[in-house]
């Protein structure tokens, strides 16, 4: 029995070595900037409830706060897109990556609904603060979409129970401070209600790439 998987969707997860110094800095950072000036200006129909979205030009702030997420995002990123690609380090050399980011501050009965991230390629979600869910520990969690539109047209105990990565359906991620989870840009996610008493902050970003010539794969 030989198994060939096909049309595996990745859901990668990283986490920042220096967390506990990184995230209470970061949240402060934020907290400050909570004000009409870094405030996007598009009204978009899948947030609602006090949810607070900042200008996407985040990643190229010069603040020195700002710096370490960046690199490790951008960092965490190559090597995704390196890997997952076959791409050789001279190519990666020559890639250009663009970047929208912006920070997400959520105050009790925020959420969004589901959208995906036309435009990129990958996109992804850092975690600052996940807030203080109240008796629902669903709240504020991330739920990704099966992008396999008829994958779940019929169900019985042959595919009811399938295994990772075979598995239909949805999946949920909780945040944890400090933790980043990438996933390709195409994805239909969701942020369930959330109704803490604390501030829900997370930092997102959507990410293209550019090249000079076809990449060349190594062996």
């Amino acid at each position: 029995m030989q198994i060939h998987h096909l049309y595996t969707v990745p859901l990668i997860e990283f986490v920042h070595p220096d967390r506990e110094q990184l995230c209470p800095s970061l949240r402060a950072f934020f907290l400050a900037r909570e004000q009409i000036q870094y405030k996007d200006d598009i009204e978009r129909d899948t947030q609602l409830g006090e949810v607070f979205e900042s200008r996407f030009d985040l990643f190229y702030w010069k603040d020195p706060e700002l710096q370490p997420l960046v690199q490790f995002v951008h960092g965490a990123l190559a090597r995704t897109v390196m890997e997952l690609n076959a791409y050789e380090p001279a190519f990666m050399e020559r890639l250009r990556f663009d970047y929208h980011a912006w920070y997400h501050i959520t105050r009790s009965g925020g959420f969004q609904g589901v959208h995906n991230h036309p435009n990129a390629s990958w996109s992804g979600i850092f975690c600052v603060d996940p807030g203080a869910p109240g008796k629902d520990a669903r709240e504020g969690t991330v739920r990704f979409y099966d992008p396999r539109a008829n994958a779940d047209y019929y169900t019985d105990p042959g595919n009811q129970n399938l295994q990772a990565p075979f598995r239909n359906g949805g999946t949920e991620v909780r945040h944890e401070p400090g933790k980043l989870w990438l996933f390709p840009s195409y994805l239909l996610h969701e942020v369930f209600p959330y109704f803490g008493h604390t501030p829900r902050i997370v930092v997102a970003f959507n990410c293209w790439l550019g090249a000079d010539q076809k990449p060349r794969r190594s062996s």
